[in-house]
């Protein structure tokens, strides 16, 4: 029998090869069995809710109705959303409804022959590893229950909408007039740009913004090399920024009014300065070992408590569940800038702040913000060797000094 491990976020596999609907259906009876063994305090399973959401991958849909007819057969209160889902969404649906765990079906930013299993905790982020483990020991436990009920669905893009409209200034944003990219790599994170701005929204320019289970050729990741359309488009659109959404709009790629790609190292210090000058936020920083130094010189700049951890997403939600954090990010395009939200890397909410710091009124546009290096090297990266910067990557001034003071060296030398 097929083993199944999951990875970092979620057991992802190839379509028709290990990932089937009869091993989709294993690992979703794995969770149920699981669940029952730890039931507590009399309990019933029965009143637990179990959601269940998916992308715009390969028969999504049908993998998401086979994982959420298992949970509905072993009893439990099982609702799927009644429309395709970003994985940012389906955490906020957990966290407000107090499910007991969300099943996300998606593969996230890997190619399009591949799909996966998420799972997210009640409190929406990542499922902790010791949970994960006691899943992939029940997977063939229990036989699953011969027949299913058709689950209850729910719309929650309305509430969704709702919460980030109330997280950001969205008047200021449309009322400012500029001009915004969008590039949905034909993933649902388009549902949420029309909820938010309208459709047509006369602003935006939506790329790839339709369903294309092979993603128009190239995978659904919001890197330098897959974002050539967006990087095109924003300076001949004259648009203020470009923002890019990976398969299910949990990954933030960001491109400047130039058409220049602004990798994580110098979006994440940008998201953070935002949170910290402009909403007046209170908290720790807290980012994964790879991100570079300019968070740390942030945090120390302003005399705000700084925390490093391993590297993976997951970590710093753990830690924002236990703290208040201002910020947290990692290598990948993820980050969650937020004071007492739900700790999911909210993509969305960052896109949205990302584009505040862009209008006119906010004075800036993300070129304005950064400063540009030769290409040996981008602002905050680290040389993969000593984690410091060398002669070759010396800052070059650009119209706005917004970083400058962050990039030369501390008496440290870190």
């Amino acid at each position: 029998m097929l083993e199944i491990r999951f990875g970092t976020d979620g057991w992802r596999a190839v379509i028709g090869e290990a990932f089937t609907f009869h091993n989709v259906k294993r690992v979703a009876q794995a969770v149920c069995t699981l669940l029952r063994e730890k039931e507590t305090g009399g309990k019933r399973h029965g009143r637990q809710t179990i959601l269940v959401g998916h992308d715009w991958r390969f028969m999504s849909e049908r993998f998401a109705a086979s994982a959420a007819g298992v949970m509905s057969a072993n009893g439990f209160k099982t609702r799927t959303l009644s429309h395709p889902a970003t994985s940012p969404m389906l955490s906020f649906a957990v966290h407000r409804m107090k499910a007991r765990l969300g099943i996300m079906i998606t593969a996230s930013h890997n190619p399009p022959h591949f799909n996966g299993f998420k799972l997210k905790d009640s409190y929406g982020g990542p499922m902790d590893d010791n949970f994960i483990r006691e899943v992939e020991q029940m997977i063939g436990h229990d036989p699953v229950p011969p027949g299913s009920e058709t689950p209850q669905e729910t719309e929650v893009i309305k509430s969704y909408g709702g919460h980030l409209a109330r997280q950001v200034d969205l008047g200021r944003l449309k009322s400012s007039k500029i001009k915004i990219a969008i590039d949905c790599m034909h993933g649902p994170s388009a549902a949420v740009v029309d909820h938010l701005f309208g459709n047509p929204a006369a602003q935006l320019t939506l790329l790839r913004r339709g369903r294309d289970p092979f993603f128009g050729g190239v995978n659904p990741e919001p890197i330098e090399k897959n974002l050539a359309l967006l990087q095109k488009t924003v300076p001949e659109s004259h648009c203020a920024v470009g923002l890019a959404f990976d398969g299910d709009a949990d990954r933030l790629g960001v491109v400047d009014e130039k058409g220049r790609y602004l990798p994580p190292h110098v979006v994440f210090p940008l998201l953070l300065l935002h949170a910290i000058e402009n909403r007046k936020w209170k908290g720790k920083v807290v980012e994964t070992v790879s991100m570079g130094y300019l968070p740390e010189r942030i945090a120390r700049h302003y005399g705000i408590p700084f925390q490093e951890v391993p590297v993976g997403f997951k970590y710093v939600s753990h830690l924002m569940r236990r703290e208040p954090v201002i910020a947290g990010g990692g290598r990948n395009p993820e980050a969650t800038v937020s004071e007492g939200a739900e700790p999911s890397g909210t993509e969305s909410y960052a896109a949205c702040c990302f584009s505040n710091t862009s209008s006119p009124n906010a004075g800036r546009c993300p070129g304005s913000l950064t400063i540009w290096r030769p290409a040996s090297g981008n602002p905050g990266f680290r040389d993969g060797i000593s984690g410091r910067t060398g002669p070759s990557q010396t800052a070059r001034p650009g119209p706005n000094r917004f970083l400058k003071k962050f990039l030369i060296p501390n008496p440290e030398g870190k």
